[in-house]
């Protein structure tokens, strides 16, 4: 074979080779591209399915944050062996364990007139000590009913001849709430119902319409905010004065969320504080304080003319309450150095 042969074989394997290299490349830049669409794709779908989850198990007013909802593809789940263990298998609880605090009817079930005689001598049989068969649980449907008052009013009978009429009226005791029908049984079962049984105001309204009563959601909420604002608020101001007589008091905060709390949206955050007494020997105290916010000056204002240890995390806004308290001791010992007052307020935090 001549060298010019031999060139333009080797040119010609060169270009076939070539040939294959740019086809190569083309669908590798083709399975790239599928690749992109494909991640796009799966990470659009596991976002509709969370929010597919989060609108069906949870609350569709909260939002969800983007932290929360992203999955790092590179975070690797470490597995752990737990050692197995032997638990004792709690014994089945009684009847009279179970409904122990129910009020009991008994039920006599008779023997019927005609079979009262002795079936030998015909004489009359006298009862003996009931037999217990078996029990049952009942339940009596609530019921909703009117209930008016009628003023009785008495005249006098000799003053009525001489045309001079002596009365007397019977006395009505006052209305639970002023120009309402609500009665004190009526707000109990509604403020019970939703604070207790966690029963939504408009599945209320549709219970009492079934019970034959159109009360609308509204009213039943306006009940429980009046009932609250005339009965239960002193009652709360009463037990938070003598919550801050006491000795130590336990402090923390948890979020929560209002819906339609003015100029607030509702996925913002509002926190619940909470106050206990200490194991004093005294009745226990735990009140709850809602407040918009996470601000230092909701625990001083709380706690204010509170002079003993108050024990918390390490959250800084209870750092208010230690200059208060550091004021306090400074008043009662001029001549301690700050120092000493300080960590002995801060010995509050250890548990």
């Amino acid at each position: 074979m001549s060298a010019q042969s031999e060139n333009e074989l080797l040119k010609m394997v060169i270009e076939t080779q070539a040939s294959r290299i740019k086809d190569q490349e083309e669908t590798i830049k083709e399975l790239r591209t599928m690749i992109d669409e494909l991640r796009s794709l799966k990470a659009n779908l596991e976002e509709t399915l969370s929010e597919f989850r989060r609108q069906f198990f949870g609350v569709k007013s909260e939002r969800t944050s983007n932290k929360e909802e992203t999955v790092k593809s590179g975070d690797k789940k470490e597995s752990i062996r737990v050692k197995s263990h032997t638990r004792e298998r709690k014994p089945k609880a009684t009847r009279d364990e179970l409904y122990g605090n129910l009020p009991v009817k008994e039920i006599i079930c008779p023997v019927p007139e005609a079979e009262r005689f002795c079936e030998w001598c015909n004489s009359e049989m006298i009862p003996m000590k009931p037999t217990f068969v078996r029990e049952e649980i009942r339940i009596t449907p609530a019921i909703v009913e009117r209930v008016r008052y009628m003023q009785e009013v008495l005249i006098c009978p000799a003053c009525k001849k001489d045309h001079d009429g002596s009365f007397k009226k019977g006395e009505v005791p006052s209305a639970f709430i002023p120009h309402s029908p609500a009665s004190a049984s009526a707000v109990a079962f509604v403020m019970l119902s939703k604070c207790f049984m966690g029963l939504p105001y408009y599945r209320q309204e549709s219970a009492f319409t079934q019970l034959g009563a159109k009360i609308p959601r509204e009213t039943l909420a306006n009940w429980c905010i009046i009932a609250a604002e005339n009965y239960l608020f002193p009652i709360y101001d009463l037990i938070h004065r003598e919550l801050i007589k006491r000795e130590v008091i336990h402090a923390d905060e948890t979020t929560c969320q209002v819906l339609r709390e003015e100029g607030k949206e509702a996925q913002s955050t509002s926190y619940m504080w909470i106050y206990t007494s200490g194991t004093d020997g005294l009745p226990k105290i735990v009140l709850y304080e809602y407040q918009p916010g996470r601000g230092g000056i909701h625990p001083q204002k709380f706690l204010e003319g509170f002079h003993g240890l108050l024990q918390c995390d390490g959250y800084q806004g209870y750092n208010k309450v230690i200059d208060e308290l550091m004021y306090c001791l400074h008043a009662a010992w001029p001549t301690a150095e700050e120092s000493s007052m300080k960590r002995c307020l801060q010995k509050r935090k250890k548990p």
